[in-house]
């Protein structure tokens, strides 16, 4: 009856059933598993929280409640917490065999770096260090992005584009480190290193626009004001979504005229 009410999105009746349930078998994980996942469908992310976070404590450690559990914690609880569900379980993350594992722990990570929460990022980061022998070369390249990120806040600009160059040799298309390591050289004035790497990454998709921005703000640093214009133009009908530009693009276009 529990399954056929939530086949059929009955979720207010299924989680009436699903505590009654619980009444009789508060251990039972998966009646907890039941109830985090009808508290996800419902938008209720503490409810879910609390449901996974019980069912993985009588012993449920399956790669994709542990996946659950973490990426909750990082985009609605605590980072640190997702932060310790990686660290405590790492090697599950990061042997599973579907990848979802890691992807999971890279999605983290990033988090961790967008926050600027270093401190857990190198917990991670040391944590997968001796699983390096089971990772791929994308997973590999992956890791040396984030230890890059970490050089880059202790201002260690050198180790960075070390390993941003080793993680580029190990995947060319490496969008991500491209970008990072165009922005490195950018910062130490190495313009023709840096136009070099944003011209890779506008090859690829993912990074295209990024990199096309990157190149344009080299050129309004050179005063180069006709090829950053042109740059944004382009930006502009390649993601007519960035009306943003429209501002920078009149602003160009004002100066560039006024220069001839």
């Amino acid at each position: 009856l529990l399954f056929a009410l939530i086949e059929t999105n009955a979720l207010a009746q299924a989680e009436s059933l699903l505590s009654e349930m619980l009444l009789n078998d508060e251990n039972n994980k998966q009646l907890w598993l039941q109830r985090g996942h009808i508290a996800l469908k419902q938008g209720n992310t503490i409810k879910a929280l609390s449901s996974l976070e019980t069912a993985m404590s009588p012993g449920d450690n399956s790669v994709s409640n542990l996946i659950s559990i973490a990426k909750l914690h990082a985009s609605d609880g605590s980072l640190r917490r997702a932060s310790d569900i990686l660290v405590e379980n790492i090697a599950t993350f990061l042997t599973d065999k579907s990848s979802e594992g890691f992807e999971a722990y890279k999605t983290i990570a990033s988090y961790l770096a967008n926050q600027q929460q270093w401190g857990e990022l190198e917990q991670l980061i040391k944590a997968a260090e001796e699983y390096q022998n089971v990772l791929t070369p994308l997973q590999i390249a992956s890791i040396n992005v984030l230890q890059a990120k970490v050089a880059i806040n202790k201002g260690r600009s050198e180790s960075a584009i070390a390993l941003l160059i080793h993680a580029i040799e190990r995947i060319p298309d490496n969008g991500e480190a491209l970008l990072a390591l165009a922005k490195l050289y950018q910062q130490q004035h190495k313009i023709e290193r840096a136009k070099m790497m944003y011209l890779r990454a506008e090859a690829l998709e993912d990074v295209k626009q990024q990199a096309m921005l990157g190149r344009a703000q080299v050129a309004l640093e050179q005063r180069q004001y006709h090829q950053a214009l042109e740059l944004l133009r382009n930006v502009y009908r390649a993601f007519p979504s960035r009306t943003d530009l429209l501002n920078n693009i009149r602003t160009l276009e004002s100066v560039v005229t006024n220069t001839l």
